[in-house]
């Protein structure tokens, strides 16, 4: 099943070129198409963030493994200081 780019389909039905059941048709197909290419997105992403997520805990799992290995003090969690101008 094939469709037309969606402004010739819309450009057609103005001009009287097409009737409303086959706008209504490939409009639904394009409908198909962004449905199929959002949820095939969507699982990417979440693997996506799944993944960056693993990655960023084993990271900070590193550091801290640095931290007690160096025996500095922890730094408590959160939005890191600027340091002081002279």
């Amino acid at each position: 099943m094939s469709t037309y780019d969606f402004d010739k389909i819309l450009s057609d039905y103005d001009h009287g070129r097409m009737s409303v059941e086959m706008t209504l048709g490939h409009a639904l197909q394009h409908i198909g198409k962004l449905y199929t290419n959002n949820v095939a997105l969507s699982a990417s992403q979440r693997q996506q963030t799944a993944s960056l997520t693993e990655s960023l805990q084993q990271l900070r799992a590193d550091v801290d493994s640095l931290i007690a290995h160096t025996g500095m003090p922890a730094r408590q969690q959160g939005k890191q200081q600027p340091p002081k101008a002279r």
